[in-house]
């Protein structure tokens, strides 16, 4: 249910409509605009750039320093609602963050094939420090 609080802070669909169209402008890869990318695009709102940063603040939900479509709505919505005079939120309204989106395609592991990844994982991290790298996977398979 939505308070009276959270109306100012709804995206209708005619301004998700503008900013999906927008984000799809600015060329993301893999679904996601680094900050380098919109950079320019959040400067040209002329918002000082410490209000910027916490629009991308608030924006990043997953907090992995990039926009997906979603939270770059997110932050043009922001961005316009600071542009009419409005103080930003000190945290993201819960009206704005984002459902949790399932997995799709998640194949479930076998036993045997976990038993497998386990032997080489094993095999693999031979200092013991839990983790092994990319380059020991390639050495591995050039063997």
């Amino acid at each position: 249910m939505t308070s009276e609080s959270d109306v100012a802070w709804i995206i209708t669909g005619e301004e998700r409509t503008q900013y999906d169209a927008l984000f799809y402008s600015q060329n993301p890869v893999d679904g996601l605009l680094t900050g380098e990318k919109v950079k320019g695009l959040f400067l040209r709102s002329n918002i000082p750039a410490h209000l910027l940063s916490k629009i991308w603040r608030l924006s990043d939900v997953n907090h992995d320093n990039l926009l997906d479509v979603g939270e770059f709505a997110i932050a043009m919505h922001l961005i316009h609602y600071h542009l009419r005079g409005k103080d930003l939120p000190s945290s993201l309204p819960q009206c704005l963050v984002p459902e949790p989106q399932p997995l799709n395609n998640v194949s479930v592991m076998t036993e045997k094939e976990r038993e497998i990844y386990r032997q080489v994982f094993e095999k693999q991290n031979k200092d013991s420090t839990g983790y092994i790298t990319g380059r020991a996977l390639l050495f591995m398979h050039h063997i």
